[in-house]
């Protein structure tokens, strides 16, 4: 998970190189065995978390629920290039703060499309050290698994709680019934 792609990012020994590092993810994907099942045929895939998943990153990042794989990459690419951009000279800006006031203006610019029901947490992303894996990740997973989009929905995670969620699993005309 995302501890396995922080190590292999370590492993790596080089933070500049955020291709290098999804290219990294594939070969250990592959190495273990993950490949697309065969009853596996969604165009789009339902992903669901709650602030902390990087489910929930992506799609803070790019401003959207709905999560194409090139928007990952290029996601990926931003936060990388913030992460290794050099601190201003009189050291009043790590690239951790820089990070984390991207990523608290990119969630609070997508909250109404990416967290509607949710209320909108203003606290700073809890696993700064953790994005670009995360990113990486969800990248090299997306392409192993060719996957072309995610729909993100809020979720404590639970699947119990998937399975509760009326939303969920009406469709939208059972929806606006439901409403009237």
């Amino acid at each position: 998970g995302n501890a396995d792609a922080h190590a292999v990012r370590r492993e790596l020994g080089s933070d500049d190189d955020p291709a290098a590092l999804v290219a990294a993810l594939e070969v250990e994907l592959f190495a273990h065995g993950a490949d697309r099942p065969a009853w596996f045929d969604a165009k789009v895939v339902v992903a669901f978390g709650a602030r902390a998943s990087l489910f929930r990153l992506a799609a803070d990042v790019v401003g959207s629920p709905d999560v194409k794989r090139d928007d990952v990459a290029t996601a990926l690419d931003e936060v990388a290039a913030i992460e290794k951009a050099p601190s201003t000279t009189n050291g009043s800006s790590s690239s951790n703060s820089r990070l984390a006031a991207f990523l608290a203006a990119r969630a609070r610019a997508s909250a109404p499309a990416v967290s509607p029901h949710d209320v909108f947490d203003d606290a700073p992303y809890p696993e700064l050290d953790l994005v670009v894996p995360k990113l990486a990740l969800l990248l090299a997973v997306m392409r192993r698994l060719d996957i072309p989009s995610f729909h993100y929905e809020v979720a404590n995670g639970s699947c119990l709680g998937i399975f509760l969620c009326d939303r969920l699993w009406s469709s939208p005309s059972e929806e606006h019934k439901a409403e009237k």
